[in-house]
């Protein structure tokens, strides 16, 4: 009798305890929908604020101390050590981030590893960006190793310094002809998008936007709008970056703040670099043979300059992470994306052209695997990317291919194509 009434409360005991729990559970998931709802109140007021020039109304200091002030961070955490859905592990670590961000820009003189928990700032790095110190190392010593002859050849024709006079070609990059070859391109790819025109210019204030809207949220882009190369590239290196925000799927209104900024920026990387390509130029520009290939010459001892100098920075960076002697965090953390997402962008570039062909740019196939790459938003991290163009991981060998032939390009004589007699 005694050991049925032990059973009998035992099984009692249980029953209150899982309705506990389940009543815990319901509770922190309502009490994350309200953190989320206030997150996306609280980005809508900011982005309204900011696009229309307006001051933030009186409820945004309200709604950044309900973030604050609700331990929002901790709620979070608990909730993800008890989630076995990686989708929505992965959601609630993306809230995590974000409510993070907003705790650090209000607690002075606290770090954000502190506020998210986690222990050394390298595995901020590689949780949010995935960002491998150890492996970016690798790939900054072997850039400097095996570009040195390179950087030192080029370096001895055109000076200490990766200089040009392009002034007498500006007026083959007009800057209000960017539009149209961005809109040119992303409709031949199939990459625009059913929300508002994505490209815009406005030439009171000497800028290009590119912009895109859904369901109360704004994403904007802004660059100089100008003549020449250098205003080509940056331009372009906008379009890119609208043509993976434009074509997510669920643009979230997050999703600015919570996206992998790697794969954005290789967007953005991959198609700046069109300004540098021979193919590209000849067929947007009216440069001569001569012309064209000093501008690619020119544009791949930039590319080396730049990817050089990012690779000594990346290796000073990590080095700061690794003796937990890191100054600034957001600079830290800028040196270390640019550097994997302009590596991540050669060899996206480099699938297109052996998948898609070197005039990837006006496939609508290329443009459909772009797509579908974006489509995911922040559901997809850089390092998902890597199966889908047949990699094991992060190299920097296609980059330096990639100069190498721009290189060897300017070199060549050219050969006019000659029709083939009937």
């Amino acid at each position: 009798m005694n050991e049925r009434r032990i059973v009998l409360i035992a099984i009692i005991c249980s029953g209150m305890i899982l309705m506990s729990c389940s009543r815990e559970n319901r509770a922190n998931e309502e009490e994350i929908e309200n953190i989320r709802s206030s997150m996306e109140s609280f980005l809508h007021a900011r982005t309204v604020a900011i696009l229309h020039d307006t001051a933030l109304p009186d409820s945004f200091s309200a709604l950044r101390q309900k973030m604050v002030s609700t331990s929002a961070v901790d709620i979070i955490r608990e909730a993800m050590k008890a989630e076995e859905d990686s989708v929505q592990k992965l959601r609630l670590r993306y809230l995590q981030w974000f409510v993070g961000d907003i705790v650090n820009g209000s607690t002075e003189g606290v770090s954000i590893e502190k506020v998210l928990g986690f222990g050394p700032y390298r595995t901020l790095l590689e949780e949010r960006y995935g960002v491998s110190p150890a492996d970016l190392r690798k790939r900054a010593n072997a850039i400097l190793d095996s570009t040195e002859r390179d950087f030192l050849d080029m370096k001895a024709r055109f000076g200490a310094e990766p200089q040009f006079n392009l002034a007498r070609y500006n007026r083959f990059f007009p800057g209000d002809s960017v539009v149209s070859h961005g809109r040119i391109a992303l409709r031949t790819m199939g990459l625009q998008t059913a929300r508002r025109p994505m490209i815009s210019a406005d030439p009171q204030i000497g800028e290009i936007r590119f912009s895109t809207t859904d369901v109360g949220n704004e994403v904007d882009l802004r660059v100089p709008q100008g003549d020449g190369v250098d205003s080509y590239r940056a331009a372009w290196y906008g379009i890119g970056e609208a043509a993976y925000i434009g074509n997510v799927d669920e643009l979230a209104i997050e999703f600015k703040n919570i996206v992998d900024e790697v794969t954005v920026k290789a967007y953005g990387y991959l198609f700046r670099e069109l300004v540098s390509s021979h193919i590209w130029l000849r067929q947007r520009t009216r440069l001569s043979v001569a012309d064209l290939k000093d501008i690619v010459l020119y544009q791949a001892y930039v590319r080396l300059a730049e990817i050089r100098a990012l690779a000594r920075e990346t290796l000073s960076e990590i080095k700061q992470v690794e003796e937990g002697t890191v100054g600034q965090e957001h600079e830290t953390l800028k040196a270390l994306i640019k550097f994997k997402s302009l590596l991540m962008a050669s060899q996206l570039k480099q699938y297109l052209g052996n998948s898609y062909g070197q005039n990837w740019f006006e496939n609508p196939e290329a443009g459909r695997f772009l797509r579908g790459i974006a489509s995911g938003g922040s559901r997809t991290l850089s390092n998902d990317i890597f199966s889908k163009i047949q990699a094991d991981s992060l190299s920097e060998v296609s980059l330096v291919q990639e100069i190498r032939q721009m290189v060897v390009f300017s070199a060549k004589p050219f050969v006019a194509a000659q029709k083939t007699p009937r």
